[in-house]
């Protein structure tokens, strides 16, 4: 694919932060995949250097840069004027596939977003934690640009792309659709963290005893992060812990007088070390040799990346609510605790004088990191909405046509059954009576694809938590209402999930998860399958049903020039059916993902007679499965 990446800074302009290390790593990998990447970026490069080179090919990413009109206003105020990029973007942007843009508000993004739109080229926005407005004279800026440009690059984006769920809910009150949303984390670089120098170096530097606890920050020091709190949590918390110190490491942005200030009223300048700023692989050895890293922004940026840079070496994180990183509670990976000046204090000497708390914490956050943001992962997740976009299809209709096709199907009637079922019925034994005989008793349950509750309500009692789960918003609201009045109704957490993508839970929290007439639908079988072995506890069960495409009656439809027919919805062809399975190849598949199958069994009018040999008697197969100890 052609893709064309917009930002503001790229490399080697470290000194903006991470934004422009974040889109060269996407960069670098995209190109790794063997797609065509071209930046279009300006020649900022730090306070008083442009980049000279304005063409070039880094990496195997083209880069195209720009001239600022005024690089001191670029650096010090965030106003970026590039000079002939408006023009290059009109004539060249019809090129490429698809055209994917970083932070909120800046001349490229409303120049790119309109001649995409123009030009009929799917584009996606990243914020990367840029669209609160704020206050004062850069608000009333914000608002104007807002105005003007708002609708075409946050209403006909092709997908807005959040860090969090609260980054997700700003888009909608900044004009965009929710139905384009998705969550897409940050990616962090395993090859930058997979060989960690040797502790002690930056404490030898710094002039740190090994013995003392070191909390580190890194960022710019700016009043919008959060020093201020920093600074008056980490005196609080010497109360505790007498020998604990503070790093700060990061460029001035003006405001290191009042914070070296700071730290002489509350008497802690001899235990706050300001280091300056460190890029790159110079500031690995901070991170391993801090034993809490902490950051607490005034104003909501969402998640920092010099956090998973942390996680990503195993150490814990203390953040505070305006910088949520997704997973972190799940993970146990370290706390994240209300804008708080005496909380943060609080949490901060409590985890500083427990050690081995921290310790584990750390291993955690490094396994967060493995499994959830490593950057192979994310562009996977970039892969896939770039695909479908550059499929003509916009994001509503490529990733959330899924919900609204099922929301259809679940508030639409279904074709007359055949006669002689009706008349049989009485004897049928339903796939909800099958999967209750079948299904063990545990604390846990995973429902993937509840649809309106069914088995939720045969199967609640036997389970303490059950998370009943569905691509239809719509199926969700009738499951809920039924279940309310029942003695189990608080026990089930409903929620929206997309078995097209990682599942939203932690390995092995789940006993048992069933999945009646889903796998059908989904666009990678082996993927979800794959997904619930990992959050299967080992020993756990999965049950797993879908139509048998090898049923009797259907091999007859197809020798009479028959189209097969498993599913009686109105709408879609087979109701929307992406996959045929025999009970051979659902056992494969399932034994692929590393379960052992226990049992094999199907449902309908008879059951009893004909599950003896259910490939070709049964219309559809439940196979049992465990995953092993």
């Amino acid at each position: 694919m052609k893709l064309l990446l917009g930002v503001v800074y790229y490399e080697p302009a470290w000194a903006y932060g991470g934004p422009p290390r974040m889109v060269f790593d996407l960069a670098r990998e995209l190109v790794r995949r063997g797609h065509e990447v071209t930046v279009c970026t300006t020649d900022a490069l730090d306070k008083g250097k442009r980049v000279e080179k304005l063409e070039e090919v880094s990496h195997g990413v083209r880069i195209v840069r720009f001239r600022n009109l005024s690089n001191r206003l670029a650096f010090d105020v965030k106003i970026f004027l590039p000079l002939g990029m408006r023009k290059w973007l009109y004539e060249h942007v019809r090129e490429f596939d698809a055209v994917h843009l970083f932070d909120a508000r800046t001349m490229l993004n409303a120049w790119a977003s309109d001649a995409a739109a123009q030009s009929k080229v799917p584009f996606f926005v990243s914020a990367w934690g840029s669209l609160p407005r704020g206050d004062g004279w850069k608000a009333a800026i914000k608002q104007q640009y807002d105005r003007a440009y708002g609708p075409v690059q946050f209403g006909r984006a092709a997908g807005l792309l959040a860090q969090n769920d609260h980054e997700a809910a700003l888009y909608s009150e900044y004009g965009g659709d929710a139905e384009k949303t998705a969550i897409w984390p940050l990616g962090v670089d395993p090859e930058e963290f997979s060989n960690l120098p040797a502790p002690g170096a930056f404490r030898a530097r710094v002039g740190i005893s090994a013995q003392d606890p070191l909390v580190l920050f890194v960022g710019r020091i700016s009043e919008l992060k959060g020093l201020d709190p920093l600074l008056r949590a980490f005196s609080a918390a010497l109360k505790r812990v007498p020998h604990a110190r503070l790093a700060v490491v990061g460029r001035d942005d003006g405001y290191l007088s009042r914070m070296l200030a700071l730290a002489g009223e509350l008497d802690i300048a001899k235990r706050v070390h300001f280091v300056g700023p460190l890029y790159g692989s110079d500031v690995i050895p901070a991170y391993v040799d801090c034993d809490l890293f902490s950051i607490t922004p005034t104003h909501f940026e969402e998640t920092s990346l010099a956090s998973l840079a942390a996680c990503a070496v195993g150490r814990a994180v203390l953040i505070n609510d305006r910088c949520g990183v997704p997973w972190l509670d799940d993970y146990g990976a370290g706390r994240c605790v209300p804008h708080s000046v005496f909380e943060l204090g609080r949490i901060m000497g409590d985890l500083l004088s427990d050690r081995p708390s921290l310790i584990k914490m750390g291993e955690n956050a490094r396994r967060m990191v493995e499994e959830r943001f490593l950057l192979p992962r994310v562009v996977d997740q970039a892969e896939l909405l770039y695909r479908r976009a550059a499929d003509k299809h916009s994001l509503q209709e490529a990733l959330m046509s899924t919900p609204s096709f099922f929301d259809g199907q679940h508030t639409s009637d279904q074709l007359p059954l055949p006669i002689w079922f009706r008349a049989l019925r009485r004897w049928e034994v339903t796939r909800v009576q099958v999967a209750s005989g079948l299904l063990p008793k545990g604390e846990s349950l995973l429902d993937l694809g509840c649809g309106d509750g069914d088995l939720v309500l045969e199967v609640g009692e036997r389970y303490q938590r059950i998370v009943a789960t569905d691509v239809s918003a719509a199926a969700l609201a009738q499951g809920k209402a039924r279940t309310e009045a029942s003695s189990f109704g608080d026990r089930i957490d409903w929620q929206v999930v997309d078995g097209n993508q990682a599942l939203p839970f932690s390995d092995g929290q789940f006993d048992t998860v069933v999945s009646l007439s889903t796998l059908q639908y989904i666009f990678d079988p082996e993927l979800l399958l794959a997904e619930t072995f990992r959050v299967l506890r080992p020993g756990g069960h999965l049950l797993v049903e879908v139509p048998n495409v090898a049923y009797l009656p259907q091999r007859l439809r197809l020798l009479a020039g028959k189209p097969i027919q498993t599913s009686y919805w109105k709408h879609g062809i087979d109701g929307g059916n992406l996959h045929y399975f025999t009970v051979a190849t659902l056992q494969q598949l399932v034994k692929q993902a590393g379960f052992t199958t226990l049992r094999q069994t199907g449902s309908g009018v008879f059951a009893a007679a004909r599950t003896w040999r259910v490939s070709l008697l049964c219309g559809n197969v439940f196979l049992l499965a465990r995953r092993p100890d």
